[in-house]
């Protein structure tokens, strides 16, 4: 059923009435009559009005300021995308006179990250974003923000012990799965399976990667009794030192290779599936 917009106009008509007197029934303002108030009250109930909360914004002038913490990013990194969708909205709240700030940390480091959350404590703002990457240092700040009745949402990571207005992200473990069910369906029994990871997989702050790997092997799991796999780790900071990695790993003609000086190391996990990791931590030079 389509709501019909009203005017200041529309309901004076309807309940007999100046428009004025509407206006000052609306903001409680001015002298107004009991019987001009009740007709006035009696035509907004029937239509159900509601307060255009913007237009009370604009009419006040009121500003709202946004801020969003999230990583430092390079262009066509994940966080360039995220960044692109947010500046899109910020041109269209413009007209509500909402202006949206970045607080950028380095990601999976603690005092950076400390200090974008110190950062958005002192400064005056209405509703801050939030792309968690420490719990202790989120969870100071949410509650800081909850004390002054700021609110705030999280976006790519979610901590569910906290009050905040909404989550926008995936679920981490089940990606993982899903996509490792993806990648099944191109398996053939025997074919060993590669992984490419990012060097800082076992870093506390890592925990979306983690969930998501803990989903991909879930899956390999139930399907397939022991495919090998081998972790590659890679550094999105060192472009050199991973292109000479990958140059090295795909030098397959056997385990281990005199020509490139590596040799694969057996790392033993339990009830997951084997897996070998090609990194400058894990490999053994011959």
């Amino acid at each position: 059923m389509e709501i019909k917009n009203y005017t200041i106009k529309d309901i004076a008509r309807m309940a007999g009435v100046s428009a004025g007197t509407v206006d000052r029934v609306l903001h409680n303002r001015g002298d107004v009559s009991a019987s001009s108030r009740e007709k006035v009250r009696q035509v907004l109930d029937a239509i159900h009005y509601q307060p255009n909360m913007f237009a009370i914004g604009l009419a006040a002038k009121k500003r709202y300021r946004f801020i969003c913490i999230i990583p430092y990013y390079i262009e066509y990194d994940y966080w360039h995308s995220v960044a692109q969708g947010i500046d899109r909205a910020s041109q269209e709240l413009k007209p509500f006179n909402v202006s949206i700030d970045y607080l950028y940390y380095q990601h999976a480091n603690e005092d950076s990250y400390r200090k974008a959350c110190i950062r958005c404590r002192d400064t005056e703002v209405d509703a801050v974003l939030i792309a968690p990457n420490f719990r202790e240092e989120t969870e100071l700040l949410t509650s800081y923000l909850e004390g002054q009745g700021i609110p705030y949402s999280f976006i790519d990571f979610n901590i569910e012990q906290t009050h905040a207005l909404c989550y926008i992200g995936q679920d981490s473990r089940m990606s993982g799965y899903i996509a490792a069910k993806i990648l099944m369906n191109h398996y053939r029994k025997g074919e060993e399976i590669v992984l490419f990871l990012n060097n800082q997989k076992n870093c506390p702050a890592e925990i979306q990667m983690q969930r998501r790997l803990e989903g991909f092997i879930q899956y390999l799991s139930e399907i397939e009794e022991n495919p090998k796999i081998h972790d590659v780790v890679l550094d999105k900071e060192d472009t050199a030192a991973n292109r000479e990695r990958l140059n090295l790993f795909f030098c397959r003609t056997c385990t281990s290779c005199a020509r490139c000086r590596f040799q694969f190391t057996r790392i033993p996990s339990g009830r997951l599936p084997a897996r070998d990791t090609f990194s400058d931590e894990r490999i053994d030079r011959i």
